[in-house]
């Protein structure tokens, strides 16, 4: 039996409600072909940038280059200031907690690739914050509150080798107010309770003022990758 150079994105195929997959091979065009046959909607591929070939032979072959993702990875400190923001210990979902997951999103290809036309990254980012709350898919949440205002989210969960970001906001009108940071230093804390030296956040280069929150944080960019989109 022939094997694919596509992987099967179940997940993503189940919520958008057409078949995606992951191009797992430079070779796009062989690649492609497979994809229309095997009836495949939307591939996605990562590319690191100095891989100049593979990204020619992406953009020849109609990939959209839709984000420019970016790893950043701190060091956890052994000591940090106490952070403001609280543990989020309720399992209900509200507005305010869907909200601050969609802004968290502002700059997700999800929502700039406009051939999306069914609201999927508003279902993704509600089903995300969602199976956040339930704690399938993180294990925290970090919220900073005024009064009972939730202005500032953060998820996490750990992996084997470092604690890891998932969602993260701050209400568009109440930023330059070291929401952020304060998010930030309760992550280190959940990475140190969870004995982690590293913490992982992923962002978007488009979203210039997380990435200089991130650098002033002490965060170091350990990769970067092109995701393309391939619509079919």
């Amino acid at each position: 039996m022939k094997q694919l150079k596509i992987l099967e994105l179940e997940w993503d195929s189940q919520c958008f409600g057409y078949k995606i997959g992951e191009i797992t091979t430079s070779n796009i065009k062989q690649a492609l072909s497979e994809a229309r046959q095997e009836n495949f909607r939307l591939l996605y591929a990562k590319i690191y940038p100095q891989d100049t070939l593979t990204n020619n032979l992406a953009q020849r072959y109609g990939g959209i280059l839709i984000d420019e993702k970016i790893t950043f990875v701190a060091s956890v400190p052994t000591y940090s200031p106490e952070s403001k923001a609280i543990w989020y210990a309720e399992n209900t979902l509200t507005p305010q907690l869907i909200e601050l997951a969609l802004q968290s999103g502002a700059f997700s290809r999800f929502k700039r690739d406009e051939n999306f036309c069914n609201r999927e990254f508003e279902k993704l980012y509600t089903i995300w914050i969602e199976k956040s709350v339930k704690r399938e898919i993180a294990e925290e949440i970090a919220i900073f509150t005024e009064k009972e205002d939730i202005l500032g989210l953060l998820t996490l969960f750990a992996n084997e080798n470092r604690a890891c970001v998932g969602l993260m906001a701050v209400a568009e009108l109440h930023r330059g107010k070291e929401i952020g940071r304060n998010l930030i230093l309760k992550a280190f804390e959940f990475a140190r309770n969870k004995q982690k030296s590293l913490l992982q956040i992923v962002t978007q280069k488009a979203n210039s003022q997380a990435c200089a929150f991130y650098e002033k944080m002490g965060f170091k960019i350990e990769k970067i990758e092109n995701i393309y989109h391939f619509w079919l």
